[in-house]
């Protein structure tokens, strides 16, 4: 079941999707490797679709929720955004998301994570929803401020690439007092 926004539909994982996701991957790359864990190496097309096949299952089996993001008019692929079981608490959710460098800027990522963030603390019985940053990290730290999530703490992150320690805020949404 797809999430639709005004401007974006959130579909889950198609490996027949492959090839689009693949060249977004390639062509936004250098904004993504110094971010994301999982980018640290070009994936051919057959790495993507195995990736894809991967989340499908996860998806249908409801261990992980990853969404790929589409422009609702012009079917253009956006990024991906999920929602993720890894961390501590089981009551709680962690958001990731990544936009291609061709639709950024355009607040695709604050309405992504805005409606994946309502629906979860909506359906699932979760006490919050959590987005990690990496400080240094300014565009996806204002996707975080933009969707109302509140700085909560600050974590030790793997290293940068170039060696440095990091530093992850931890931003976090939580549900409404339930009755």
């Amino acid at each position: 079941m797809p999430l639709h926004t005004d401007r974006l539909t959130l579909r889950g994982p198609d490996p027949a999707a492959a090839e689009t996701i693949n060249s977004a991957i390639r062509d936004s790359f250098a904004e993504l490797t110094p971010w994301l864990p999982w980018a640290d190496h070009l994936p051919s097309v057959d790495e993507t679709r195995e990736h894809l096949t991967r989340a499908r299952d996860a998806f249908r089996a409801g261990e992980d929720l990853g969404l790929f993001v589409w422009n609702t008019t012009s079917d253009e692929f956006i990024g991906a955004v999920g929602l993720h079981a890894r961390l501590a608490d089981s009551s709680r959710r962690e958001i990731g998301y990544w936009i291609r460098t061709s639709a950024a800027g355009r607040g695709y990522a604050t309405e992504a994570v805005q409606a994946v963030a309502q629906a979860a603390l909506k359906h699932m019985s979760l006490s919050g929803v959590e987005i990690h940053v990496n400080a240094r990290n300014l565009p996806s730290r204002k996707v975080a401020e933009s969707g109302g999530f509140v700085r909560a703490g600050e974590v030790a992150g793997r290293p940068d690439p170039d060696g440095r320690p990091s530093r992850v805020l931890v931003f976090a949404l939580e549900a409404p007092r339930r009755r």
